[in-house]
């Protein structure tokens, strides 16, 4: 994995050079905050909040429309929090992402953008715990999370646009406790809603 993120890195300097120096790539970067959850869980809502942090290089395939791949940092998981009980229950997954959108710039301000994302998993601790403490025997996470992301994109100023995000797996990050699959219920699957800055250049 750690081959994949330096390819990846090294293909975005070596563009971002290039567009430097002859506008045929454009590219920036962006941070924010993602909100996410955790299928089966039994819990509902975007309760765990994350890091949210990229670059990306595009290239213009019409005046309104370009191809874009990015590198990202993201957290997810799924967290709950009782006033009585206090932490109910939390599990926290860091992921190196790589997104490859369609950007469609349909007015001035705003854009649409949809894709592939292919998720690393670099770091879990192996940590779930609810109000009780750790909890024992859980299914490992698998290593690779493929989602289909789409999003929404606002322009605040010249080279600043706020960018709203959501992101869902399509296959499972790993089995259900119980081993149980019933139709297209095969386990359990990241929800993610992001909020990020973005600067272009």
């Amino acid at each position: 994995m750690k081959r994949i993120v330096l390819f990846v890195f090294l293909l975005l300097n070596l563009t971002l050079l290039n567009a430097q120096e002859n506008k045929v790539f454009y590219g920036g970067a962006y941070a924010g905050l993602s909100a996410s959850q955790l299928s089966g869980d039994q819990l509902s809502g975007y309760k765990k909040a994350g890091l949210y942090a990229g670059a990306f290089v595009n290239i213009h395939v019409s005046e309104k429309s370009a191809v874009q791949l990015e590198i990202s940092y993201i957290q997810k998981g799924s967290r709950s929090v009782s006033k009585n009980l206090g932490l109910i229950y939390a599990v926290n997954l860091q992921y190196f992402e790589v997104p490859l959108l369609y950007k469609w710039q349909f007015h001035k301000r705003f854009g649409f953008e949809v894709g592939p994302a292919t998720g690393f998993l670099i770091k879990t601790n192996n940590v779930e715990k609810d109000y009780m403490g750790l909890l024992p025997n859980r299914p490992d996470f698998n290593r690779i999370d493929l989602s289909a992301m789409g999003g929404f994109s606002i322009g605040i100023v010249e080279h600043l646009k706020l960018d709203l995000r959501f992101s869902q797996s399509v296959l499972p990050v790993r089995k259900h406790s119980s081993g149980a699959v019933y139709r297209l219920n095969r386990g359990q699957y990241n929800s993610v809603i992001g909020f990020t800055l973005v600067l272009e250049y």
